[in-house]
């Protein structure tokens, strides 16, 4: 139960191997456009034996919630190698004082700025040394946030990942 016009957060998270990619629903019907992982690192490791074990993280966050944002909300946690897995709540108006008609949430302008916000990623992964791995990000924002990949060479120091002979980092929009 929330107050008309809260902002709330939904978070789902799935460990599987392969990593799982999550997508939601509202009210039975998927938010986003068809999206499975990205299973190139499977076929890259050909022969090596691979772990492949990842938890992935993902949040819904609803800046206004009005009767058209209320509903039943549906987390999808998928990996091509099992059933789905789903997981639901409900997410309800309270009244206040006996008002039972609430109105709709500000529409912001195409234009508007909005501040970037991770919704997805990969929160771990266990794997061999050897073995190549593809890790999950994707933020919304307006504009188009960008995505950088950094890694940790030494205590609190840490180095952009560009493509080179032990990175290969691609943007799937």
């Amino acid at each position: 139960m929330v107050t008309f016009g809260e902002r709330i957060e939904l978070r789902c998270q799935a460990i599987g191997a392969p990593q799982a990619t999550i997508r939601w629903k509202h009210n039975g019907i998927f938010l986003d456009k068809a999206e499975t992982g990205d299973y190139q690192a499977l076929i890259v490791n050909d022969e090596i034996p691979v772990i492949g074990i990842g938890a992935t993280v993902s949040t819904l966050v609803i800046d206004c919630i009005d009767r058209k944002t209320a509903g039943h909300y549906t987390c999808v946690a998928e990996n091509r190698c099992s059933e789905a897995i789903e997981t639901s709540t409900i997410v309800a108006i309270k009244e206040t004082d006996g008002d039972t008609e609430f109105g709709s949430c500000p529409v912001q302008p195409d234009t508007a700025r909005v501040a970037p916000k991770i919704t997805f990623r990969t929160d771990s992964m266990l794997e061999r040394p050897e073995a190549t791995v593809v890790l999950f990000c994707r933020a919304v924002g307006y504009p188009r946030p960008t995505i950088e990949w950094f890694e940790e060479e030494s205590s609190n120091q840490y180095r952009r990942i560009i493509n080179d002979d032990r990175h290969l980092v691609q943007f799937l929009l």
